[in-house]
């Protein structure tokens, strides 16, 4: 027998050995879970022996994993399915080794690594500090900072997002993370899942070093939809029909002179100051202003206008919008954007005004109906940047 011929069966020896047990998958990750709950995975152990494989024991340093029947005989070339479990008691990442004990005298024991992250699960009102040892954080529900309270992220955690969760905060939330340590907001599956929603709140707020991702409004703050039109302080200023059914602003304008015989040579002019009271608190740099809205005049000289101003609301200063009049069909929805980036910043307070108008000739009436719904900051570029 030459050299080479002694190299490869000694190889070969040394393979067959090595294959008479082994167990599939070679790792087991449980991902995450939140504290007191179990994962479940299956090992798949396979005899490629001649003889039966007996299991006398399954083991782990660390009590979160373990075997609920750690026994087993195995005929030879034949597997057997046996169930891991990793039970959460910890926050964190934990990381062990699982140990198969066999009657194989080749192979005695296989060593698999594990690892699982207990989770913390929060819902209803919260405060405090959100410490990286106890990321990640899972969003059940609605969980919500109440004005005057404060949540401080700190960098390295990870916020996960169930099925139609809610992240409101109507307080102060400060979240920094950095280059090494980011601050993750995630949905938890393949679809997008959860919502961070600023909610007429305090103080300016603190994203940086922070990953947005497959979240399902990340790209955009509701100012309001108007299921409840008192929400933030919408006022009428003169005598004009406001309504808020089916989640919409309503602004009913109407003008009825039926007495004497000639036009009435003045506009008539109806509005309402928006956020007069509690103006929106701008949490991005780039922003562009976006809503939806609808308008059923019957004559063609009534008309709407919308207007903001920044920080101020002085009758003097209002930038007009756009003007919307029955010249045009509006018989539909229809969604209209200005984009205020340069002119509108973090920290700024947006306020916004609608205006209607109406004239009537001889004894007859005009009107006008304006609806608007959805009314909401769309960011140019990544959610909170």
């Amino acid at each position: 027998m030459n050299l080479f011929q002694r190299i490869f069966l000694f190889t070969f020896s040394i393979s067959f050995i090595f294959s008479q047990v082994t167990v599939n998958p070679s790792e087991l990750y449980f991902g995450s879970a939140s504290i007191g709950a179990t994962v479940t995975k299956t090992l798949t152990i396979t005899n490629s022996s001649t003889d039966l494989l007996n299991i006398s024991n399954i083991t782990c340093e660390n009590n979160q994993f373990y075997a609920p029947i750690p026994v087993a005989n195995i005929p030879a070339f034949s597997s057997a399915e046996i169930d891991i479990v990793y039970i959460a008691l910890a926050n964190g990442l934990t990381e062990s080794t699982i140990v198969v004990h066999t009657n194989n005298e080749a192979v005695p024991t296989v060593d698999i690594p594990c690892s699982g992250s207990g989770a913390s699960i929060v819902t209803g009102e919260i405060s405090g500090s959100w410490s990286v040892l106890n990321s990640p954080i899972f969003i059940q529900n609605r969980a919500y900072v109440k004005p005057g309270n404060t949540l401080y992220i700190e960098p390295g955690v990870e916020v996960v997002f169930s099925d139609s969760s809610l992240l409101s905060i109507a307080g102060t939330i400060i979240a920094e993370g950095t280059t090494d340590m980011p601050i993750i907001f995630r949905g938890n599956g393949d679809e997008p899942a959860g919502t961070i929603e600023l909610y007429n709140i305090e103080n300016e707020t603190n994203f940086y070093g922070c990953i947005f991702e497959n979240l399902e409004q990340s790209h955009d703050y509701i100012l309001d939809d108007f299921n409840d039109l008192n929400d933030f302080g919408w006022s009428v200023n003169a005598n004009c029909d406001l309504t808020g059914e089916n989640g919409y602003f309503d602004m009913y304008v109407n003008y009825d002179i039926h007495e004497g015989s000639n036009c009435s040579t003045d506009w008539n002019y109806y509005y309402v100051n928006v956020y007069a009271d509690e103006p929106y608190l701008i949490e991005r740099t780039n922003n562009t202003f976006s809503f939806d809205y609808s308008m059923d005049p019957i004559e063609d000289s009534a008309y709407a206008k919308m207007f903001y101003q920044v920080n101020d609301d002085d009758n003097e200063n209002w930038i007009e919008i756009a003007t919307f009049n029955g010249n045009q069909n509006y018989n539909s929805w229809y969604n209209y954007n200005i984009d205020l980036t340069g002119i509108i910043y973090a920290g700024d307070l947006l306020y916004i005004k609608i205006e209607g108008r109406a004239r009537a000739c001889d004894s007859s009436y005009d009107q006008m109906l304006f609806r608007l719904s959805n009314m909401r900051m769309v960011s140019n570029d990544q959610p909170f940047s």
